[in-house]
């Protein structure tokens, strides 16, 4: 099974790529429209040379039925596998991965079928093969041509995200214009102050829908070559007041311009949850999901089940507390290392040796 990506300024030009680059029996998977106006494919073909095996036939059923199954069966025994030709990694291994991640049944067998029947003979290379087919990618770019507004719940790391965004493109030497629309939460004005003045940039804050469509006219108008990133309120979309505030500005701003919204989570999530959040989100028109707090979340399975079950691109990964450096523009390669990445923590009796060295040196300096 060949699995390939195509891009093309226009649904016809992508098309005409993938049948130039896999022929007339490749099969679509997926069709995204790029913040470019570039149309992206992704297309699979089946090798009728290739070694056949009941998890490649019902990985060829599902790419030609573009679902999911209700269920993948779940092989408990290693030999219900055979390892893939050619490769110095284990399917039974990928699994214990993929478990380890927290990722649910059906999405494992699914990624595991798909990283055999690529036959490529690295773990990382086939993961990658497999998470591009289930995944859609959106990267945020360093100069975004529309304004993009990060929305999200509360604490889901939204305005963190901001200011790393502002803060990469303050690194990048590309000039911004940032505003937030967070004025209720404590603390919110002077950490918008701080952030502005960290940056050497101008942030707006904005209390009232109505003055967001002004202001973000006037800025528009006054640097329209300035990407805008816009920090929104917290919206608890469990709560209705909430949701209603959080649609009044976006429907204001889109009489002036259209919006890029990036739903911003926490990576800690749990999927069902994830799964509930997004779909509350969805109807606003979610460009791309933003995962916050990777350096500390290791099952994220179900999170990323989410994003397949509801079709939406993973546009950033942030994994580290710190504004410099601290965003990832994903793709299937680099979600594979993250995945594969191994890790370990301190074992109680070192947390408590650091704790006695710090108490002893205390008492020394007593």
């Amino acid at each position: 099974m060949r699995i390939k990506s195509c891009i093309g300024k226009n649904m016809q030009d992508a098309l005409s790529q993938v049948r130039r680059q896999l022929g007339e029996d490749a099969i679509i998977i997926s069709s995204f429209d790029r913040s470019d106006g570039s149309v992206e494919l992704r297309a699979a073909l089946d090798n009728n040379d290739a070694r056949e095996d009941p998890f490649a036939g019902r990985l060829k059923a599902r790419l030609e039925a573009e679902t999911m199954p209700v269920a993948f069966s779940v092989n408990t025994r290693d030999e219900a596998l055979p390892p893939p030709p050619h490769s110095n990694w284990r399917a039974s291994q990928l699994r214990d991965t993929l478990i380890n991640r927290g990722f649910p049944d059906r999405m494992r067998e699914s990624l595991i079928s798909t990283a055999i029947a690529s036959e490529r003979p690295d773990a990382d290379a086939a993961l990658a093969e497999a998470l591009n087919a289930h995944f859609l990618f959106a990267p945020l770019d360093e100069a975004p041509k529309r304004p993009v507004m990060f929305i999200g719940p509360p604490g889901g790391g939204k305005t963190s995200l901001w200011a790393k965004a502002a803060t990469r493109c303050v690194v990048a030497e590309q000039p911004i214009a940032l505003m937030s629309l967070d004025a209720v939460r404590t603390g919110a004005a002077g950490q918008n102050a701080a952030l502005a003045a960290l940056l050497g940039v101008r942030s707006r804050l904005v209390k009232t829908p109505e003055n967001f469509a002004a202001a973000l006219s006037e800025t528009l108008e006054t640097h329209p070559e300035q990407p805008c990133l816009i920090d929104s309120p917290s919206a608890n979309p469990y709560h209705l007041e909430e949701m209603e505030l959080l649609a009044h500005f976006l429907t204001e701003a889109e009489k002036v311009t259209p919006i890029d919204k990036v739903l911003v989570l926490d990576g800690c999530t749990g999927g069902e949850d994830a799964a509930d959040l997004m779909a509350a989100f969805f109807p606003l028109g979610i460009r791309a999901v933003a995962l916050t707090k990777f350096d500390v979340a290791r099952r994220y399975g179900g999170i990323l089940a989410a994003l397949f079950e509801l079709g939406l691109p993973l546009g950033l990964i942030s994994r580290t507390p710190y504004f410099l450096d601290g965003l990832l523009n994903p793709g299937a390669g680099l979600l594979a290392g993250l995945i594969l990445e191994a890790h370990s923590r301190p074992r109680m009796t070192e947390i408590g040796n650091i704790a006695n060295l710090s108490g002893q040196l205390k008492a020394l300096g007593s």
